[in-house]
């Protein structure tokens, strides 16, 4: 930290000389009408206790000296560094139409319960959608799939995110009520396969622009990471020009522009039940997270309005049962439009600080567990609703607690049809229910998430609630459904962990518990359940 103290008073010595050679007005609110020498702002620098270093507004603490925000974020800002192609993006979303409409015919096992084979006239006359009886992972991890796809190859074309949540609704509506030509548009994959793929694409976006900000000629594994993980990138020639690498790069030997946290980790976990049942999983869990804003919790004085996405985050967790039973559990989060505020200040030589974000949050959630060999599973479109992020920072004492609200639009499975038609029968009930035991819902959920980390240790935990009534209406077979089956449904998820990191190693050890409970209804049938697992899980962390 003695370095850091000593690179911050001299790179405030060069702003200053800067600034007494600078002859710009400085304007009203004290920031120069004028940025010369790659800074916005030639503000006094002022010091109260010793030790203490306020860093100029607009301005922060890399690893090479004093930096200007603003200029730094508007050189890498997407889609700002390369011009629009909006008629290219379009020729890409029809390449992808065209490979996912090749998949529906070669595939028609997976699709044909739902073709009902109408004439062209009545094809042309009747475009009203339908909830469809799909399967759970084709309808919610496949064309959400194809949803980021759209929307990705919009962004990685210069669109920006207004345009590219365009392009990516048309594209799946052309899908639904075009292609899928023997059978009728599904409302559910109308909403699931943007919604839930644009914070996805989002995702993807960001993690390739990391993973190919590394310098030209950079190490082989570089290459490598670049080519897996940046592939959509590659595919646009959408390299940044050396010109634009302007921060130094990371431990990783990539961009420092951007601050991301990355766990790959294997494990073992034991799963209980209200039935008293017990089992146990091999678990795979990937998680991470990127911040597209340079000096984000570093020392430094600056505010932003972002409208680039620039908080994205994703979340994998697979599991095998000792009964060799898959459970998968998938999640995306992109905040889109906000603002983010940052004061972070250099004090004896550590960063003593806040940082706070209000934005604008699409998520996406896909849920399939089969613990202890029961089923449940569910999905989320985690539609347009605030975020916030806070940030503290003392030292090597990082605490941050966030959370986000969203309406949302929910394939649930219905824990309580099963009870339910062992009572009455499933003459009548929704075809959805009868063939695949979900129902569609609209709701609300919530989310909070608290994390500390001071050196090597850190402490966690998240909790989520959802609660959700079933939407009445729209059967693929209307004729069949003839008794009221209005559902409710209680979602509950909480967890904590404590997790470890090697101090010189990438190595990472977490121990964790985690809670999931559902309530049920559907009248006079309700049905309750809850699983609790604890695991221990390690691996790398970088």
């Amino acid at each position: 930290m003695r370095s850091s103290t000593l690179l911050l008073a001299l790179s405030l010595a060069g702003w200053s000389g800067a600034a007494a050679a600078d002859t710009t007005t400085a304007a009203p609110n004290g920031s120069a009408a004028h940025a010369s020498a790659g800074a916005d702002a030639h503000s006094t620098v002022t010091g109260g206790t010793s030790g203490h270093a306020a860093l100029p507004e607009g301005t922060f603490l890399a690893d090479d000296g004093l930096r200007s925000f603003r200029s730094t974020y508007e050189t890498w800002t997407r889609p700002g560094r390369r011009d629009p192609k909006y008629l290219r993006a379009a020729l890409e979303m029809g390449a992808i139409l065209a490979v996912g409409t090749a998949y529906y015919w070669i595939r028609p096992e997976i699709n044909k319960q739902d073709w009902d084979f109408p004439d062209y006239q009545t094809r042309m006359q009747n475009f009203r959608p339908t909830f469809d009886t799909n399967l759970h992972v084709t309808n919610n991890v496949l064309h959400p799939g194809a949803g980021s796809l759209y929307y990705a190859f919009a962004r990685l074309n210069g669109l920006n995110v207004p345009a590219a949540i365009g392009y990516a609704l048309a594209s799946g509506a052309a899908f639904e009520f075009f292609l899928e030509w023997l059978e009728k548009a599904s409302y559910n994959d109308l909403i699931m396969t943007p919604m839930a793929g644009i914070p996805a694409g989002e995702f993807f976006v960001h993690l390739g622009d990391y993973f190919n900000s590394a310098p030209r000629g950079g190490r082989w594994t570089h290459k490598a990471t670049s080519a897996v993980l940046g592939w959509e990138h590659h595919i646009h020639a959408a390299k940044f020009d050396p010109a634009t690498r302007v921060m130094p790069p990371d431990s990783l030997g990539f961009s420092s522009y951007y601050w991301h946290r990355f766990h790959t980790l294997i494990g073992y976990s034991r799963t209980a039940n209200d039935d008293k049942e017990s089992a146990g999983q091999y678990d795979l869990a990937l998680d991470a997270e990127i911040v597209s804003i340079p000096g984000f919790l570093r020392p430094g004085r600056f505010a932003i309005t972002f409208t680039d996405g620039d908080f994205t985050e994703g979340r994998a967790r697979f599991s095998v049962s000792d009964r060799h039973r898959l459970s998968t559990d998938l999640f995306f989060a992109a905040s889109l439009y906000g603002r983010y505020k940052q004061d972070i200040a250099l004090v004896d030589g550590k960063p003593i600080g806040r940082g706070s974000m209000l934005a604008i949050d699409l998520a996406a959630r896909f849920s399939e567990r089969r613990f202890t060999g029961r089923n449940d599973g569910y999905a989320m479109a985690h539609l347009f609703g605030p975020s916030f992020k806070l940030f503290g920072v003392y030292g090597d004492l990082v605490a941050r607690i966030e959370g986000a609200t969203h309406p949302d639009f929910a394939p649930m499975y219905s824990l309580a049809f099963q009870e339910w038609k062992a009572q009455f029968g499933e003459e009548g009930a929704k075809s959805a229910l009868r063939q695949q035991g979900f129902y569609y819902a609209f709701g609300w959920s919530g989310r909070l998430r608290g994390l500390i980390t001071w050196r090597s240790l850190e402490l966690g935990s998240r909790a989520f609630l959802g609660y959700y009534g079933s939407i009445e209406g729209g059967d693929r077979f209307p004729d069949k459904v003839t008794r009221d089956q209005r559902q409710t449904d209680l979602a509950v998820e909480l967890e904590s962990w404590i997790g470890v990191t090697a101090p010189k190693l990438p190595l990472h050890l977490r121990a964790y518990v985690e809670h999931f409970g559902r309530r049920s209804t559907m009248a006079p049938v309700t049905v309750t359940r809850w699983d609790r697992r604890y695991g221990l899980l390690f691996g790398a962390h970088f």
